[in-house]
């Protein structure tokens, strides 16, 4: 099981195979693979569902069948690799307008919060990456001042001397 979640994670990397892969109940499997209680397996899962959230046609068709939920539960995970992995996603879906309503009626600003805070530095780079994605709606101003912590974390992390980079993670 756990070999194959890697080889998944892999092909998912390939952007030819980003459409074959979410094709069809593809995408509840992976979830289901994601939620067999391996962590490793959860890991290579999410971190597929990650990679196929890059390509902005099957935003939809990830919500749809992944769910904002799943997503936000695994944010709040204790494993910060599941959060990290499930934050990628998450701010790669908010980069979509077509999105951002349901992500924040989910619960995705708590966990954009949340991610900003972590001690983990890839972590706070996707968690600021969402913030700056949904901040490009003037609809979204409101709800996002409104949710406690994250105009404070995001001052936090633009005022910090070391700012996540890639050579850091």
């Amino acid at each position: 099981r756990r070999e194959a979640s890697k080889g998944l994670q892999y092909l998912s990397l390939n952007e030819e195979n980003k459409a074959d892969i979410i094709k069809n109940e593809m995408m509840k499997n992976i979830v289901n693979l994601a939620s067999s209680g391996d962590s490793e397996c959860a890991k290579c899962a999410l971190c597929s569902v990650a990679n196929l959230a890059e390509k902005e046609e099957l935003h939809m068709k990830i919500v749809q069948d992944c769910g904002v939920h799943y997503l936000v539960r695994n944010i709040n995970n204790q494993d910060p690799v599941l959060g990290r992995h499930a934050m990628r996603c998450l701010a790669n879906l908010a980069g979509n307008h077509a999105t951002h309503r349901l992500l924040i009626e989910s619960g995705a600003l708590k966990s954009i919060t949340f991610m900003c805070v972590s001690s983990n530095r890839a972590c706070n780079r996707y968690g600021a990456l969402a913030s700056v994605n949904l901040s490009m709606q003037v609809e979204n101003h409101a709800d996002m001042v409104e949710e406690n912590g994250l105009i404070v974390a995001l001052i936090r992390l633009a005022s910090a001397e070391e700012f996540p980079s890639d050579k850091n993670e």
